[in-house]
Protein backbone atom coordinates (compact mmCIF):
# COMPACT_ATOMS: atom_id res chain seq x y z
CA UNK A 1 0.00 0.00 0.00
CA UNK A 2 2.30 1.78 -1.19
CA UNK A 3 0.07 5.50 -1.21
CA UNK A 4 -2.90 4.23 -0.36
CA UNK A 5 -5.04 4.70 -2.95
CA UNK A 6 -4.34 8.37 -2.93
CA UNK A 7 -4.45 9.37 -6.78
CA UNK A 8 -2.24 12.61 -6.43
CA UNK A 9 0.65 10.32 -4.82
CA UNK A 10 -0.16 8.19 -7.58
CA UNK A 11 -0.40 10.52 -10.44
CA UNK A 12 2.80 12.40 -9.08
CA UNK A 13 5.10 9.04 -9.49
CA UNK A 14 3.91 7.88 -12.22
CA UNK A 15 3.83 11.30 -14.30
CA UNK A 16 -0.19 10.53 -14.66
CA UNK A 17 -2.85 13.28 -14.84
CA UNK A 18 -4.66 12.95 -11.73
CA UNK A 19 -8.26 12.47 -13.21
CA UNK A 20 -6.78 9.80 -15.45
CA UNK A 21 -5.56 8.00 -12.46
CA UNK A 22 -9.20 8.72 -10.86
CA UNK A 23 -10.90 7.37 -13.55
CA UNK A 24 -8.65 4.08 -13.70
CA UNK A 25 -9.41 3.78 -9.88
CA UNK A 26 -13.02 3.87 -10.25
CA UNK A 27 -12.68 1.33 -13.40
CA UNK A 28 -11.15 -1.11 -11.38
CA UNK A 29 -13.94 -0.52 -8.26
CA UNK A 30 -16.79 -1.37 -10.82
CA UNK A 31 -15.02 -4.27 -12.65
CA UNK A 32 -14.13 -6.17 -9.15
CA UNK A 33 -17.32 -4.63 -7.62
CA UNK A 34 -15.69 -3.44 -4.56
CA UNK A 35 -15.08 -0.20 -2.99
CA UNK A 36 -11.74 -0.79 -1.84
CA UNK A 37 -12.01 1.36 1.15
CA UNK A 38 -11.07 -0.76 3.69
CA UNK A 39 -7.60 -3.19 4.42
CA UNK A 40 -9.85 -6.23 4.60
CA UNK A 41 -11.23 -5.74 1.03
CA UNK A 42 -7.62 -4.53 -0.54
CA UNK A 43 -5.74 -7.25 1.34
CA UNK A 44 -6.84 -10.39 -1.22
CA UNK A 45 -5.88 -8.38 -3.89
CA UNK A 46 -2.67 -7.27 -2.51
CA UNK A 47 -1.75 -11.19 -2.14
CA UNK A 48 -2.61 -11.42 -5.33
CA UNK A 49 -0.31 -8.93 -6.37
CA UNK A 50 3.03 -9.93 -4.35
CA UNK A 51 2.02 -14.20 -5.45
CA UNK A 52 2.17 -12.68 -9.04
CA UNK A 53 5.02 -10.86 -8.66
CA UNK A 54 7.02 -13.56 -7.10
CA UNK A 55 6.06 -16.40 -9.76
CA UNK A 56 7.92 -13.64 -12.28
Amino acid sequence: MKYDGSPQKIARSTYTHRNTVHYRIEKIKTLLNCELATFEEKFPYMIAFYIAKMMK
